[in-house]
């Protein structure tokens, strides 16, 4: 768990309690962590099938762009928890790419 809480800058698991509802740019709703998660397997299927490293540039892009602009956001407690679910599915597949490309440590960091 401390593994993803890092890799999406938490510093521990009530963080998520503590961005509840908080003012943000744009409000989120369950729709968009549908969308993570069928980024996350479809993202998942091209590393599959291609090679973990085909894709992590756009997975990279995509948590750092789109998902951080949501995880800043504003949502209820049970949508923040479903979105940080969500959001260390990616982070975890993103880890996973890197190491099968040979890139042990590297996460977030595209090439």
């Amino acid at each position: 768990m401390a593994v993803g809480l890092a890799g999406l800058g938490l510093p521990d698991a009530e963080a998520v309690t503590r961005r509840v509802n908080r003012p943000g740019a744009v409000g989120v709703g369950m729709g968009e962590v549908g969308a993570v998660r069928t980024m996350t397997a479809n993202l998942g299927d091209a590393a599959s099938e291609l090679g973990g490293g085909h894709a992590r540039h756009l997975a990279v892009r995509y948590l750092t762009l789109d998902v951080k602009r949501w995880l800043d956001g504003r949502y209820s407690d049970r949508t923040g928890r479903e979105l940080f679910a969500a959001a260390s599915e990616l982070v975890h597949l993103i880890g996973w790419m890197a190491r099968d490309e040979g890139n042990q440590g590297l996460i977030i960091y595209s090439s």
